[in-house]
């Protein structure tokens, strides 16, 4: 099934506010960058703007932490932290520390690795323009798809 007009246009003003269309609803690079990137538009694109403002290390720590079980530890003892902090910026700390004196131990690791990961992801789209990124035999699964499906791939990812 198709995506009905309403849903297809909302979509497609999402992903032209991130920079993945241009006003002819073609991919952009941030848009091809996002084919390749394991992540909903909205964090890939964390990645690709990020990459391209020299801040790829930060972009990979954001995506991650947005992407996995929350670091911060609840319930009793738990540390109470100053409300006029930023959440991201906060949890970007306790990351930074790797956790010594706060944290969910467990949950800092699995963000660790999955930074780990975005990061090396990143380094590889820097490697090789992006729009070779879709012709590598180990990129995503769906790199094979016409480019006609692409945008539509991307969408769904919404």
């Amino acid at each position: 099934d198709h995506p009905s007009g309403p849903l297809m246009m909302h979509a497609l003003r999402f992903l032209k506010s991130i920079k993945a269309l241009d006003d002819g609803n073609r991919l952009t690079e941030i848009g091809r960058k996002l084919l390749y990137y394991p992540l909903p538009p909205r964090w890939g694109a964390i990645l690709a703007l990020g990459e391209k403002a020299g801040a790829a290390e930060v972009a990979a720590s954001i995506a991650a932490l947005l992407s996995e079980k929350d670091i911060i530890e609840r319930g009793r003892g738990a540390e109470v932290r100053d409300l006029s902090e930023c959440d991201v910026t906060y949890r970007l700390g306790i990351l930074e520390e790797r956790g010594r004196g706060s944290g969910n131990r467990r949950a800092i690791e699995s963000v660790m690795q999955v930074r780990d990961q975005l990061r090396s992801l990143v380094i590889k789209a820097k490697a090789g323009n992006a729009d070779n990124l879709s012709k590598n035999p180990h990129g995503p699964p769906w790199a094979a798809e016409s480019a006609a499906v692409r945008p539509l791939r991307v969408t769904a990812a919404y």
